[in-house]
Formats: structure tokens, sequence, C-alpha cells
């Protein structure tokens, strides 16, 4: 788990990085290679007013932490390079860490020397599956051409190798790594570029200050893993891209200051989103998509407003429907006292708000409520939940409305008072997440399994 600010609030900076280093002054033409640093990507939505539809941008803001184990970006700014190659290195910047002073890191799938080659603009000239621009649906396209970024895991290539950093990391003081990056063009003379960093002590070439750049490696204990997810709720093996997704936002929204940052707050929070989503089932992800409710589950879920539905001779009938549309604008209703916000019956929106995410959203008010608390909490990933309901679909939206619900209602200061996994701790939660204590069995017996996973 990363321990910064939401990285929304590093896509803001990069944002206003990127500005500056816009307008900034610069000779008409010449070649720079402008910064080198390491990133974990993020995509924000901003609305297309004329045409009503979100384009998204996608940033790379700069970290200086992450854990071992993790992929991560390695990412450079150019400007007046595009199609060029760059080879760069990560190298040590002091004497007792994991290789010489000065010498490279050498990472997992890199070449035997360390190095790493990527191509400046590569990634906004490749296609899709469709024959499409792969980056043709971001809106800051343009400004991508200019930018260089490979992905890698932050280990090594062999496990013992792996063992012995985890070693110099806990025995470290700091538990911090001093790194400097060293960049050279390829395919052009580096006499033609100008490297742009502040500070050439250790060279022009060379991204760091003299005392190289801190990058802080935890040991990996803190981050949430897709093992742990299926520990605690088996394995959907069709399933295990959108699921490792749904942890790597995790992982990347529910650093510090998010309070999902202890073992006992780890357990409760996945106890609770595994209640309402079968076990972070993405089949469950949008209430009855997939799995669609019977005649048997809608009187246990949905109690007297099943019985008045089929009172009317119209339970069986509309649980036959696909989808259940009829079903879902009758039971969350407002006359029908669950509506959360909802119009009536025939205004639709007991379907169109229905549940949604790892929190399971449900009913145009909360969808409502759930924008504020997301531009409150998550500013520079807000985007309007009541008008765009399938956002929360999305792995990262579906996230973010979870983790933003946590944080809004403190959910996590209830979490922090119960230790024990009975019946009437389980229940008191389950009230402040669900409104009613539908779901406590199942939550029950994922705490118990959380406890075990994150060894509290």
């Amino acid at each position: 788990m990363y321990n910064y600010k939401p990285i929304g609030i590093y896509a803001a900076k990069a944002l206003a990085d990127e500005e500056k280093r816009s307008n900034s002054i610069s000779v008409q033409g010449e070649k720079k290679v402008i910064n080198v640093y390491f990133s974990i990507p993020t995509i924000s939505d901003s609305e297309n007013s004329t045409a009503g539809q979100l384009k998204q941008k996608k940033f790379f803001p700069e970290i200086h932490k992450a854990n071992l184990g993790e992929e991560i970006f390695l990412v450079a700014i150019t400007e007046n390079l595009i199609g060029k190659k760059l080879k760069i290195e990560i190298r040590q910047a002091k004497e007792n860490q994991i290789t010489d002073k000065d010498k490279p890191i050498v990472f997992k799938n890199q070449d035997r020397v360390g190095s790493i080659i990527i191509t400046v603009g590569k990634g906004t000239k490749d296609k899709d599956e469709n024959g499409q621009d792969y980056f043709s649906k971001y809106a800051n396209a343009n400004r991508l051409e200019n930018l260089a970024w490979k992905s890698f895991l932050l280990k090594p290539e062999s496990d013992s190798e792996f063992e012995r950093w985890k070693k110099v990391i806990e025995n470290s003081r700091e538990k911090k790594l001093y790194l400097y990056f060293h960049a050279e063009v390829l395919d052009e003379p580096n006499t033609e570029i100008k490297f742009s960093n502040f500070d050439h002590s250790q060279g022009e070439q060379n991204f760091s200050n003299s005392e190289g750049t801190y990058f802080e490696i935890g040991n990996g204990s803190e981050i949430i893993t897709l093992k742990q997810l299926e520990d605690i709720f088996g394995i959907y093996s069709k399933h295990r891209k959108i699921r490792q997704e749904i942890v790597n936002f995790l992982n990347t929204f529910g650093g510090s200051p998010i309070h999902l940052d202890t073992p006992l707050r780890k357990a409760h929070f996945f106890a609770q989103v595994g209640a309402e989503t079968l076990g972070i089932n993405p089949d469950w992800m949008v209430e009855t998509d997939v799995h669609r409710y019977t005649v048997a589950n809608c009187k246990a879920v949905f109690g007297d407003r099943a019985k008045k539905l089929e009172a009317k001779g119209l339970l069986k009938i509309y649980c036959n429907d696909n989808p259940q549309k009829r079903l879902l604008n009758f039971m969350y209703a407002a006359e029908n006292g669950k509506g959360n916000g909802n119009g009536n019956e025939a205004s639709g929106d007991g379907y169109k708000y229905r549940g949604r995410g790892l929190k399971q959203l449900t009913g145009r008010g909360n969808y409502e409520d759930a924008s504020e608390i997301l531009q409150e909490i998550f500013p520079t990933e807000y985007i309007d939940l009541e008008k765009f309901p399938d956002k929360i679909k999305e792995p990262k939206y579906a996230v973010l409305s979870a983790l933003a619900f946590w944080e809004k209602h403190t959910i996590w200061k209830t979490a922090d008072t119960l230790k024990i996994s009975s019946e009437e701790n389980i229940k008191k939660i389950r009230r402040r997440v669900n409104g009613a204590t539908t779901g406590w069995k199942d939550a029950k017996i994922f705490f118990e399994k959380g406890l075990r996973v994150f060894k509290v």
C-alpha cells in the first residue's frame, strides 16, 4: 500500500507541472530530455460539453514510494524527439545499498547491464485490435506524444536476489534507496540534445542532485495482493484480470490519508464489500446484469416489497423479464419506501440506479451523494455519477466510490473498535454500511478469513 496522498492529487500536480513546462520559454525545434522519473499512471475524465461524452485524460504523476514486487513505470518527458529511442539506466546513488554506487540496478526482464530502452511517443502510434489509434480516446494525446514510458516490476530476476533486496531494505536505517537516472538518446548525437534537469552535479545526462533522488521501497507487506483477495473470497479464473485491476486501484487510492491502512481495517473493508458483491464477484458488480433475481431470493432480499408484488400476481412475471427492469423499478420506487432518492415506479430510476460497484451503490440520491463525496475525497477523479451511473461498474470507480463511502462515513472508526467476530459486532458495522443487517452472515465468514489473511 502506498503511504502517500491519493494519486489524484499527484495527477493535479502533474497537470500543473505539464502546463508550466508547456508555458516555459524554449527554442523552436530544440531537442530536449526534460525529466526522467518513476510513475504509476492515472486516468481522469473530463466532460466534452459539446457531445456530452466523457473524454479521458492519461497522466503520469511522479511517485517516490512503492513496494517490492510492484509494477511501476519509468517515464521520460521530452521535446522534439518523437520516434527516437532512449536508453535509461537507474543507478545507485549511495554505497552499501542494493548495488555499488553509480552502478545500474538490474530489474526483472531487463538486459543484464540494466538498460531500459524506450521509444518516445510509441504508444501514440500503436493500434488497438480494431485498427484504431490506441491513444485517440485520450483528450491529451498530443501531450503524450512527447513522453516515453515502460512498465517493469520492482524486483530482481531471481528469488534469491529478491530476498536479499528485502533484507537490505529491512536492515537499512532509512528504508530508502537513493537513485538517479542516466539518459541517452541512441539514434541522435547527444551533443545535439539538451538535457534539462535542474542539477547537473552528476553530469549533464543524469537526472538527480548530487545526493541522488530518494525512492522509498517497502518490503511488500503493506500492499494488497490478488492472492489475499482469493484467499478470502475464492478464485474466479475468468475474472482474475478484473480482480487484479481492483487490487491495483485499491493500492493506488487506498493509501494515506485514506484509512485502509491497518490489518483490522482491511479485514472489515473486505468483509463488507464481499457481502455486497458475492465475494467481489465481477458478475455482481452491476445488480442483475448476470445474476438475476429468482422469486425465492427476491422474497429473501426485498421482503414485504416482494410479497406486495406477489399479491398483485406480478412477482414471477417480473422475475422472468430479461433485463429485470420492471422488477427493479418496482422494488426501488419511491412509493415503496426504499427509493433512496428515486422517482416513482414509472420514472425508471429503480433500474437506472440499481446496485453497482464494490459498495453496490443503489438509488438516485445515493449516486448524487457519492458524486459529492468523490469530489471531496478524490477531487481530481471526480465525475458526475448521477449523470454517468455506468462508470461505477468500471474497476476504478467501483473502488473509488467504495473508498469514498468508507472515508466520508468514517466506517473505519467503527472497524477499529470491533476486533472480535461476533454476531453483535458484525451486525453493528453492517448497519453502518448497508443500513440493515442483510448479508451479515457472509460478512462474518469473510471477516474471519480476513483476520487470518491480514494477520490481525
